[in-house]
Parts: C-alpha cells; structure tokens; sequence
C-alpha cells in the first residue's frame, strides 16, 4: 500500500503529464521517475538521505510539465535528478535497475572474449577473424548467464 506521500506524487505528476504524448512519457521515463519516488518513500524511514531526496521528488513533481516540455537544459535537469536519485538507490540501498547486471556483464563478457580471441590468435597461430568470432561467441554467452545469475540474486526496482 502507497503512502499519503506518494498518493500526492502520483497525482501531481499525472496532472502535469496530461498535454504529454505516450511516446514522450516513455521517452523520458516518467514511469520510472514514479518507481524511484516509490522506492524512496519506502526507504525514507530509516535514510535521511532519502528523506532529503523526497523534498526534490516534490520539487520535480511540481514543475515536471516545464522540465519536459521546456529547453534541453531543463531536459537535461530532469535527467540529472533522476540519476541522483537512482544513484543514491544503486550505491547506499544496494538496489539496481532491472537487467543493471544482465547488460553489465554481457558488455564485460565480450571485452572479456574479444580479448581472449585475440590473445589466442596471437599465441596460437589461429586466424584472427575465427578467434574474435570465437572469442565474442564465447563471452556474449559466459556474460549473459553470469549477468542472469546476478540478476537474480539482487533487488531491483
């Protein structure tokens, strides 16, 4: 069940969104803006940072019609509030977005396996295209099953 505080949020933003195109609430993760309010109004009992953080989820609710719809540099403010907060989130809470992992360590898979393939190349003496096909094969697969595998094992908003 959703806080007074949130209830609020939810409002405000649903108000200040209604001229916004679907493809913009999209674009600019509006629905993400309202899980990270969610999950800092959660975590706001026992964090004063989170505490903190809800005065400018306020701030931003208030004027998410401006920031949206405004100059880029407003554009750019809205995104730099939302990374604030989910920075907060990821770093002290230990809370990721979804697939964070899965697309961290599919992209630490294959630098991994190109490396390897071209390290094998060179002690080997296998041509260099089937080693990097090789090498990128085998660490898109070793970092999407170690990306899942974490993914699993860790919150999520």
């Amino acid at each position: 069940m959703n806080s007074i505080w949130y209830n609020k949020i939810q409002l405000q933003v649903e108000e200040k969104i209604e001229n916004l195109h679907k493809k913009d609430f999209k674009f600019y993760r509006v629905d993400y803006f309202l899980l990270l309010a969610e999950k800092v109004d959660k975590l706001s009992s026992n964090c004063m940072d989170c505490k903190m953080l809800k005065k400018k989820i306020e701030d931003t609710a208030n004027e998410l019609d401006t920031l949206l719809s405004g100059s880029i540099s407003l554009r750019k403010e809205y995104e730099l509030k939302l990374d604030e907060i989910e920075k907060h989130i990821r770093k002290i809470h230990k809370i990721y977005p979804k697939q964070y992992f899965l697309y961290l360590y599919t992209f630490l898979g294959i630098l991994g396996g190109i490396s390897l393939g071209v390290l094998a190349a060179v002690i080997v003496n296998i041509d260099y295209k089937t080693a990097l096909i090789f090498g990128f094969t085998a660490g898109l697969l070793i970092g999407r099953i170690w990306g899942k595998y974490k993914e699993n094992g860790s919150e999520t908003i």
